[in-house]
């Protein structure tokens, strides 16, 4: 305005303008004061709120590092350390958060805030599970439950921080807007007060003019706070006008950038600032030009990588957003970027541990079944032949037990080398767990895929493994399934491919086993799987139950003697129907169940011995049958020698039968054994003798307490001379040995009167009596837990 204008102005209403104007100062200075108090509050706020999410994110993550370290640590002491640092780390990460909570958080930092807790309340229990495992030298099982379970939980809480950061960057940023608008429009009203006092006069607009000059300082000031602000974060910001062109950035953005500010103001972002996709190299959109053009804020969608002036690349996430002056309108933009290449790095590292063998190097069992199923889907759907293999070695536990676990891990990384050097480059070879092994033949028709088994088998067959001067042969069973249109599911393949291996290993080893629907070998194997299953949920629920069958004293000599009572073994099933042993042994045996059977039967016959209401004589004495499982595992028969030292019952009314087969198998073993039981009183008694080719050269190897003469001599004697014959020769050397003789399966009167005439001390058999219940089983308090107790 003129000055005449001022004056007219001052002429028409001197009074009524002065009172305008001074209106119009006291607006302008409330809205700078409330400017001021808003800046203090948002950079305040900001820093704080930022410093806690920077503290809970960084707390978080060192503590999924710190707990990896400790499932790898072998030392007790530096696991102790390593636990220590996880109790610190969880001790500032809750201290943080609760001082967040305190804090005035709109609904979407609650909203994040809380999905964090739930996050980290669903992975706490997996990650202090871990950590108890591996404290207890479960340190395999620890692995896989954090990398299966722990680690994608522990992404959804880092997430859930890294988008509370985002936020609160947004919220801030929204706020500095706001309050530049909100500048603006005071400094336009003093701008304009100061105008109407130069025309109402000199003084007024001296006035006015000094306290926005005054004002202008104070916000000055306060946008050095912000810019102290912006320099001390971590992440790269940078700050353009409309033209894309530099006029701000931090620290942070001059160390991943590679430059000096000084060198980047004034000059157009794209220079110095390009992105390129991470996987494909391939170049993107620049992130500032959209995020004006749109109008929007912007976030990195897909794996970056920034690219710096001098040529290197860096991975980063960014965000991109315009910033808005009056009317909304786009005066510039804000990027901020972080460097992301040790989390990406750790991410990648972690995807494949879990999905590799951490000793082989091989794919692992979780994605070698994801492959198998898809290429089931696609032998479903498109009609592909494929062919599965199921490896299992031959010699693997001799190499481990006379070498040690470090030479078996050492057969396992040559021998997987060498089978991935015999498959095709499309095939996929994984290690399954132990010592065996899984190969996907894709593409693969059913004579190429025994062609490459055939080779794979040859390949393991004559490989030598040498370890501290020792050669070792380790040969291979394979199943191998074809996999068609017809197949089933991948439980059922994986199945049918351990069965057919379990075939080829029956059959003699190192051979192949091709699985057919209808294979008798196969139905023979479930139906032994099926018995194994039934059998260990007899020992959990006791299923099983004792007869007796008393002996028959003979010999006249022998009046006095208290007698004996042979347990036998039943299983009852849920319809009540007694199953005689004959139909389960042979399950029982080759599943390695039969030392914890042989445990269940001695544990509730040493019960019946201590229980007042026993149905034995009070001085009988009970036999027991132990089988050659039992008496070849040193652990099964300290387990039997310690229930009969714990025992309050006599031991010299316990007798243990042992087959004469069983013992010239385990010759050694069943020597030492016999001779703990009779040091605690036991009898011991040789069953079936007379059956082996050799039965009288190791006879005198045993100091056996009773000779049960084999049944097949017994049954026909009378008829054929030559088991007479037999049944004396036992006899008589039986005697001379000092040994007392038992007749088994006597069935008539006159096989009784034959064999007393002989001398025989003792008759069992249906003549006698036949197997009867034992009722009343003592048993143990609790629930038997896996037939071991």
């Amino acid at each position: 305005m003129s000055v005449n204008r001022t004056q007219l102005a001052l002429g028409l209403g001197f009074m009524g303008v002065l009172a305008l104007m001074a209106l119009l100062v006291l607006v302008a200075l409330s809205r700078m004061g409330e400017i001021h108090q808003r800046l203090e509050t948002i950079v305040e706020h900001h820093n704080t709120k930022q410093e806690l999410v920077q503290t809970l994110y960084t707390t978080a993550r060192e503590r999924i590092i710190t707990l990896q370290r400790l499932i790898n640590e072998t030392d007790r002491f530096a696991q102790e350390e390593r636990h220590r640092e996880l109790l610190e780390l969880a001790s500032r990460f809750v201290q943080a958060r609760s001082r967040l909570q305190t804090m005035a958080l709109d609904p979407v930092e609650e909203r994040l805030l809380s999905a964090q807790g739930e996050a980290t309340g669903e992975v706490r229990p997996l990650h202090q599970r871990a950590l108890e495992m591996a404290l207890e030298g479960e340190r395999d099982a620890a692995r896989r439950l954090t990398f299966n379970r722990g680690l994608p939980g522990q992404d959804e809480v880092l997430s859930a921080l890294e988008q509370l950061s985002e936020h609160q960057d947004a919220e801030s940023r929204r706020a500095l807007d706001s309050a530049s608008g909100a500048y603006a429009e005071a400094w336009w009203l003093l701008l304009g007060g100061g105008g109407a006092a130069l025309l109402l006069g000199g003084l007024i607009a001296a006035a006015a003019l000094y306290r926005v000059n005054r004002s202008q300082r104070e916000l000055e000031r306060e946008k050095e706070r912000v810019q102290t602000t912006l320099h001390s974060i971590g992440d790269g910001v940078v700050t353009t006008d409309a033209g894309g062109v530099i006029d701000y950035m931090n620290p942070a953005a001059e160390e991943l950038l590679g430059i000096r500010a000084g060198e980047a103001l004034a000059r157009p972002l794209e220079a110095i600032f390009a992105l390129e996709d991470e996987s494909t190299g391939r170049r993107l959109d620049h992130p500032v030009r959209e995020a004006m053009r749109e109008n929007s804020t912007l976030c990195s969608a897909l794996p970056a990588a920034l690219v710096r002036p001098d040529g290197r690349h860096h991975p980063i996430e960014h965000t991109a957003a315009p910033i808005h002056g009056q009317a909304g309108r786009v005066v510039g933009a804000v990027l901020i970027f972080r460097d992301v290449g040790e989390v990406r790095r750790l991410s990648r590292q972690l995807s494949y541990q879990a999905s590799h063998d951490a000793l082989t190097g091989l794919i692992n069992r979780r994605e070698f079944e994801n492959r198998l199923q898809n290429a089931l889907e696609s032998a479903h759907n498109e009609g592909e032949e494929h062919a599965l293999c199921y490896l299992d070695l031959d010699q693997f536990k001799l190499v481990n037990d006379t070498c040690g676990h470090a030479a078996g891990d050492e057969l396992l990384k040559q021998l997987a080398e060498r089978i991935r050097g015999r498959v095709r480059a499309s095939d996929t070879v994984a290690r399954l767990g132990g010592d065996e092994f899984g190969v996907l033949l894709e593409s693969c028709p059913p004579e190429r895929a025994r062609t490459i088994a055939e080779e794979l088998r040859e390949t393991v067959r004559v490989f030598r493994f040498v370890w501290d001067n020792q050669s070792f042969e380790v040969g291979v069973s394979i199943g191998l399934v074809p996999i068609d249109s017809d197949s089933g599911g991948l439980v059922g393949l994986l199945a049918a491919a351990d069965a057919a291996c379990y075939v080829a290993k029956d059959h003699g080893r190192d051979r192949i086993h091709i699985y057919h629907s209808e294979d008798a070998d196969l139905e023979r194997h479930h139906g032994e799987m099926e018995w194994a299953q039934r059998l260990r949920l007899a020992l959990d629920e006791d299923q099983f139950c004792l007869y007796h069958q008393p002996f028959r004293t003979l010999n006249p000599a022998l009046e006095g003697d208290t007698g004996f009572s042979e347990v036998l073994l039943r299983l009852r099933q849920e319809g009540g129907e007694i199953v005689p042993p004959m139909a389960f042994i042979p399950a029982a045996e080759r599943y390695n169940l039969m030392p914890a059977i042989d445990y269940w039967v001695v544990d509730r016959v040493i019960r019946q011995l201590e229980s007042r209401s026993t149905p034995f004589g009070a001085r009988e004495r009970v036999s027991v049958n132990l089988s050659g499982q039992s008496l070849s595992e040193p652990a099964t028969l300290d387990r039997l020698l310690k229930r009969l030292d714990a025992s309050t019952a006599d031991p010299k009314r316990l007798c243990f039968e042992i087959t004469e087969t069983a013992a010239v198998a385990n010759l050694t073993a069943a020597g030492d054994f016999i001779g703990e039981l009779r040091q605690r009183g036991c009898c011991v008694a040789l069953d079936d003798f007379g059956s082996g080719l050799s039965s009288f050269a190791y006879l005198k190897h045993m100091p056996v307490d009773l000779l049960k003469i084999d049944g097949s001599f017994i049954r026909d004697m009378l008829a054929d001379p030559t088991d007479r014959a037999f049944v004396e020769s036992i006899n008589q050397i039986g005697h001379i040995m000092g040994i007392r003789t038992v007749a088994e399966f006597v069935e008539s009167d006159a096989l009784m009167e034959a064999l007393q005439a002989m001398g025989v001390d003792y008759a069992q058999g249906f003549a006698i009596a036949h197997p009867t219940p034992l009722q009343g089983i003592p048993l143990p308090a609790g629930k038997v837990g896996n037939g071991q107790d």
